[in-house]
C-alpha cells in the first residue's frame, strides 16, 4: 500500500513537470508571434511618411555613407605621388645645335614643349626651353642634357608629395558619384513636383562638383605623370668679322670724312669768333685807350726835354 502511493505521487510529479514544460514553449511562440507582427505594422507605419522627408534623410546619409565605406583604393594611389620641376643651367659653344640635340632627345622621351624664349646681348646669347617630361625618362633626360654643357652645369630639382591630395580627390569623387547616383533613383520616384525640384537642384549641384573634383584629379595625375624640366642654355656672342672696302672706297671716305671734319670745325670757330666779338670790342676800345694817352705822354714828355736842354745851356 505504501510502496503504491509513493508510485502514484511520481506520476503526478512527472505530468505536472510535463504540463510546465509545454506552458514555456506556448509563451515562447507567442513571443515570437507577437515580435513578427510588430515587424510587420512597422513597414506600414514607415510608408506613411511623406516623399520629401524620406528624400531628405537618405540624400543627407548618401555622402557620408560613401565616405566611410571601406572600398579600396586604386593601385596608383598605393604609393608616393611627387610632383618634379627641374632647372638646368648649361654653357654651349652653339646654341642652336644644342637646341636642337635637346629637342630630338625630348621626342626620343616622349616629352613635349611647353615654352621657349631666346635673347641676344652684346657678349652672351641665351635660350630658355621648358619641356614635360615622362616621369619613367625624367632623370635619363636631365643626364642626356647635362652632357651637352661645356662646363659644370648648374642642376636644382624640386619634388611635391602630392600622395594625400590625390587619395583625398579620390573619396570626394566615389562620395559625389554614390550622391549623384541616389538622386537619380530619388527622380525617377518621386510625384511631387516640389520633390522633383528640390533633387534636380541638388543634381545639378552635386555635377557640377564632380566636374570640378574631376578636373582637378586629371591636372594632379598630369603633373605626376610628366615633370617639368626647364633647360637654360647660354652662349658667348660670335662677332662675325667684317669684310674691307676696296682701297679707292677707303680713300674717298677718308677724304670726305677729313672735309666734313675741316667744315665742322670752321663752323665751331666761327661760331667760337662770334661768341668773342663783345670781348673784342672791349678789349680794342681799352688797347686805343691806353695807346692814345701814351701817346699824349710821350708827347709832353718830347716838349719838355728840349726847354731842359736850353736851360742847361
Amino acid at each position: 500500500m505504501f510502496y503504491y502511493k509513493i508510485r502514484k505521487s511520481a506520476w503526478i510529479m512527472i505530468l505536472l513537470f510535463a504540463i510546465a514544460l509545454t506552458g514555456c514553449g506556448s509563451d515562447e511562440n507567442a513571443t515570437k508571434d507577437s515580435g513578427s507582427s510588430f515587424s510587420s505594422v512597422a513597414p506600414q507605419d514607415s510608408k506613411t511618411e511623406s516623399m520629401s522627408l524620406e528624400s531628405k534623410s537618405r540624400i543627407s546619409s548618401s555622402e557620408d555613407s560613401s565616405v566611410n565605406s571601406s572600398d579600396p583604393l586604386p593601385n596608383s594611389f598605393n604609393k608616393t605621388q611627387m610632383v618634379y620641376h627641374a632647372q638646368l643651367s648649361i654653357h654651349v659653344k652653339d646654341k642652336k645645335a644644342t637646341l636642337t640635340e635637346i629637342e630630338k632627345n625630348a621626342k626620343l622621351a616622349g616629352a613635349y614643349l611647353i615654352q621657349s624664349q631666346e635673347q641676344k646681348y652684346e657678349e652672351t646669347e641665351s635660350a630658355t626651353v621648358t619641356y614635360r617630361v615622362p616621369k619613367d625618362k625624367f632623370h635619363t633626360f636631365l643626364e642626356d642634357a647635362k652632357k651637352l654643357s661645356q662646363t659644370s652645369p648648374s642642376l636644382s630639382i624640386q619634388g611635391d608629395d602630392v600622395s594625400e591630395q590625390l587619395v583625398d580627390l579620390e573619396s570626394r569623387l566615389k562620395a559625389k558619384q554614390a550622391m549623384e547616383q541616389r538622386l537619380l533613383d530619388f527622380m525617377k520616384h518621386a510625384n511631387q513636383a516640389a520633390d522633383l525640384l528640390q533633387i534636380a537642384k541638388q543634381l545639378d549641384t552635386t555635377q557640377s562638383e564632380l566636374e570640378q573634383i574631376k578636373g582637378r584629379l586629371q591636372y594632379l595625375q598630369n603633373r605626376v605623370d610628366y615633370s617639368t624640366v626647364e633647360i637654360s642654355l647660354s652662349q658667348n656672342a660670335q662677332i662675325a668679322p667684317k669684310d674691307r672696302p676696296p682701297l679707292w672706297s677707303q680713300m674717298v671716305d677718308a677724304f670726305t670724312t677729313s672735309i666734313a671734319d675741316l667744315i665742322v670745325l670752321l663752323m665751331d670757330g666761327i661760331i667760337l669768333l662770334a661768341g668773342l666779338i663783345p670781348f673784342l670790342l672791349v678789349l680794342g676800345v681799352a688797347f686805343l685807350l691806353v695807346r692814345y694817352i701814351r701817346k699824349r705822354r710821350n708827347k709832353q714828355r718830347s716838349k719838355q726835354l728840349p726847354k731842359e736842354t736850353d736851360e742847361d745851356n
